[in-house]
């Protein structure tokens, strides 16, 4: 059972935010299964989100909410990657992450921050 995980971190435009643009946290887990995803499951249990069928073998763990955010960001925070590269990712990430906690995405200064940190991000 092959798992890969990914954050993200994507600006859109849009008419109804202040700042014309909305953020979004997604963070996905894909794994290529033949059976049901049963640990997949285990993670939309705990963190929040979906688990959905990506194609015949492979099932994917979607959650792009904040509430789940908060939830993945609590659950990194207390059990790191050990891949080094992922874990200054998911730090990158998690700044974003509060960045927007403390509302500062609705400065230009803010949205300034999080470009940069998405320019950065890399999986």
């Amino acid at each position: 059972m092959l798992m890969a995980a990914s954050r993200g971190i994507f600006i859109t435009k849009s008419k109804t935010h202040k700042t014309g643009f909305n953020i979004t946290l997604p963070f996905r887990i894909k794994q290529k299964a033949r059976a049901a995803p049963e640990l997949l499951n285990l993670v939309a249990k705990s963190l929040g989100g979906k688990v959905y069928k990506f194609n015949e073998n492979i099932y994917s763990y979607s959650s792009i909410n904040f509430k789940n955010a908060y939830n993945v960001a609590n659950y990194f925070d207390n059990f790191h990657l050990l891949n080094a590269s992922k874990f200054i990712n998911y730090l990158k990430w998690r700044k974003v992450y509060r960045i927007i906690q403390r509302k500062e995405h609705l400065t230009f200064e803010g949205l300034t921050k999080i470009r940069k940190l998405q320019e950065n991000l890399r999986d």
